[in-house]
């Protein structure tokens, strides 16, 4: 027995070293502004990265850390900046478009993918990290959202929505060849997600028009399959670091809660439960043993919050002033 626990405290211990090395990148914003802050996962070196100028949004970490890209609107355009991890020698990537979405940095760190457009027309870009070598990589009459690498760089997923009802998922080559559709597109399909592993890709369906399901299918478009199988909204999923697992929000219970399970849709376990809020956008921890999520469950402001994968030692990890929302996640090598 004492061996036991020993070696259940030396886990513990090992788990919160690891979580120690976490930084999160966040948006802070009340009525006026929209800034970015970054802090360490236990609360620690607070640090605002941006001035009040403009509004800011969708945070990313490079996959090592070191830099940050992020989207500042002002005077109704928007463009997409990288900045060191501390906030200094912000470089200005792309010119002022009337909308910018969705980035998304390759594995490598070399290159961005976004979104950008207008309208019901948009279409799906990729830049180098200094801003050179822009490509243009679809060119349908679609709005081409939420494009996503593989995790070897090689491809890179998409929802290609044609109607405001009707949306499929397509792959195509990291240089913009060879389109290949992988959904038939009976309803609206959006918000695809590549495993770590490279295996499967997740999205989201939303089935009669009405449900939201969470979805699984092969890159070369075999094997779809429903996982959720639920009459409540699932959505907001993402996947564990090994594949394993699937964090989401759902409905399912009445109000909107964080949920685990297998990748297969087994096992779901119900994390968060409380009736007064709405707890959503769940991100796994590098170290796969904790979710954060972002929620209104004290006095109606949004915060990040972790809890572990049996629902216990919730967290509050962010203490400021205003709401806390869209934060991003890496583990620093340091």
């Amino acid at each position: 027995m004492i061996i036991l626990l020993v070696f259940k405290g030396l886990n513990y211990l090992l788990a919160r070293l690891s979580l120690s090395k976490v930084k999160i990148v966040f948006i802070n914003y009340n009525a006026e502004h929209r800034n970015i802050y970054s802090v360490n996962i236990d609360g620690s070196e607070l640090t605002p990265l941006t001035d009040n100028h403009g509004q800011k949004s969708s945070p990313k970490w490079s996959p090592d850390g070191s830099k940050i890209a992020f989207i500042d609107r002002e005077k109704g355009y928007s463009q997409i900046y990288v900045m060191n991890s501390n906030g200094t020698i912000k470089t200005r990537l792309t010119e002022p478009s009337e909308e910018i979405w969705s980035i998304s940095w390759s594995k490598d760190g070399k290159k961005i993918l976004y979104t950008s457009g207008y309208g019901k027309k948009s279409d799906i870009f990729v830049i180098n990290c200094d801003g050179k070598e822009k490509k243009q990589l679809t060119h349908n009459k679609a709005k081409n959202l939420h494009p996503c690498w593989s995790p070897d760089n090689r491809y890179i997923v998409y929802e290609a929505l044609y109607r405001n009802d009707e949306g499929s998922i397509y792959v195509m080559d990291n240089n913009g060849n060879n389109h290949r559709k992988l959904t038939d597109n009976t309803w609206k399909e959006s918000h695809p997600a590549w495993s770590p592993d490279g295996k499967k890709i997740m999205f989201i369906e939303i089935l009669l028009r009405i449900n939201k399901e969470i979805f699984t299918i092969n890159p070369d478009g075999t094997e779809k399959n429903n996982i959720t199988k639920n009459e409540g909204h699932d959505y907001f999923a993402s996947w564990s670091p090994d594949s394993k697992k699937i964090a989401f929000q759902s409905e399912r219970d009445g109000n909107t809660e964080i949920y685990v399970m297998n990748s297969n849709g087994t096992d779901v376990r119900r994390l968060t439960d409380l009736s007064h809020s709405i707890d959503w956008n769940p991100l796994w921890s590098p170290t796969g043993d904790h979710i954060i999520f972002t929620s209104n469950r004290e006095n109606g402001d949004n915060n990040i919050y972790m809890i572990d994968l049996k629902g216990r030692n919730l967290t509050k990890l962010i203490n400021m002033p205003y709401n806390k929302s869209q934060p991003d996640l890496v583990k620093s090598e340091e």
